[in-house]
């Protein structure tokens, strides 16, 4: 019996009971491919995930208004060992030429281990985010005309009042980059094999990636992203999200997808101006004062999950962490003074603030930000 573990019938004799052990084997959770924490962000992230494609597709220029803060950062990685379903050779899917146009920015910290050559590809601010995306081959994504081949999951992350939007899924390259931008630094221990050639004409190839964003609503409704996290591995498909636990994957995924226009973004009812404008226009001065003191909010907030622990910001309440982002912004005092003074005053507003003014005297510069 212990050498056949899942046997149910033998000689006509049932040795188990098949409900119990469907129960032992069968994992809790059906395979679904996606996952979202409610309806709101549901509603949210596919709309995102939608017009994000769209745009990364015909003109990526557009989405960079998308990182308009100056601590917006992007990277990307390649992954040359994941496994791959299509007929070439594994020598193949880990040569220089293949991956050409991406190994010069890669951030695989695996392979990379020169901390400078790490910094070198983090890419943070619009300017120097739009020298990579020209570097990159120009793609196709077929999210839209077969939603079946992409997954996705997206829950809320309360500490900076954001999102995190998590897609895996496949591209075709259909063209090669606009220009080629290596970025500078030590290449000595990059453990690529072979180095690469920034002059080196790649491949286009059919590929699977997996994709992070963190977005954060400001107060106007539109988003600024923080964080994007691309990785990019040979083809391997779309099975491990498509079981037969689903019946139609293609129809639910087509259910939770609901694209609006492709210039556009539409978060809770308000609509993102379309990025062109942005880039191309010089706003009116009183719209530049509001987009500025919605970047500084934006920094703010990230400063400020910077300074506190997220073990502690995971404890507090919605409420709790409004307040003590509220208070960290008009005192100015640091997370860990901020939070100090939060928990003192019962987490009472005015009582923050009259505590704050009865000892602004004895307040140490180091409690400022």
């Amino acid at each position: 019996m212990k050498f056949f573990p899942k046997l149910i019938l033998l000689d006509g004799q049932y040795l188990r009971d098949e409900t119990k052990l469907l129960k032992i084997y069968q994992f809790p959770v059906l395979n679904t491919p996606m996952f979202f924490e409610n309806q709101e962000i549901q509603n949210i992230s596919t709309n995102f995930i939608s017009n994000y494609l769209k745009l990364w597709d015909s003109n990526r220029l557009e989405l960079l208004q998308l990182y308009s803060s100056p601590e917006s950062q992007f990277s990307l990685q390649v992954d040359t060992t994941a496994p791959s379903k299509l007929s070439s050779t594994s020598s193949e899917h880990t040569s220089n030429s293949y991956w050409a146009y991406y190994f010069s920015n890669s951030r695989n910290l695996l392979r990379i281990s020169n901390e400078r050559s790490r910094m070198s590809r983090l890419f943070k601010g619009s300017e120097k985010i739009s020298k990579i995306f020209n570097s990159l081959p120009k793609t196709k994504h077929s999210i839209l005309e077969n939603p079946n081949f992409y997954s996705i999951e997206s829950w809320s992350y309360p500490q900076i009042n954001g999102i995190i939007i998590t897609i895996h899924g496949e591209f075709e390259e259909i063209g090669i980059p606009e220009t080629t931008n290596a970025p500078s630094g030590p290449r000595s221990n990059s453990h690529f094999r072979g180095g690469h050639s920034n002059n080196a004409r790649g491949t286009l190839a059919k590929r699977s990636f997996d994709r992070t964003f963190v977005v954060v609503q400001v107060p106007n409704g539109s988003m600024i992203i923080a964080s994007d996290l691309l990785l990019i591995k040979p083809y391997a498909g779309y099975e491990s999200w498509n079981s037969k636990n689903i019946n139609n994957p293609k129809q639910e995924v087509q259910a939770q997808l609901n694209p609006q226009e492709p210039q556009q973004i539409n978060i809770n009812n308000q609509v993102l101006p379309p990025p062109a404008i942005a880039v191309t226009g010089t706003p009116p001065p009183g719209q530049q004062q509001q987009q500025q003191q919605q970047q500084q909010q934006q920094q703010r907030s990230m400063l400020l999950q910077q300074q506190v622990p997220n073990d502690i910001l995971s404890k507090l309440s919605i409420q709790q962490q409004q307040l003590l982002a509220r208070i960290f912004e008009e005192t100015k005092l640091n997370g860990e003074y901020s939070l100090m003074l939060c928990q003192q005053s019962n987490w009472d507003y005015n009582a923050c603030l009259q505590s704050f003014k009865n000892s602004q005297g004895n307040i140490p510069p180091s409690a400022y930000q």
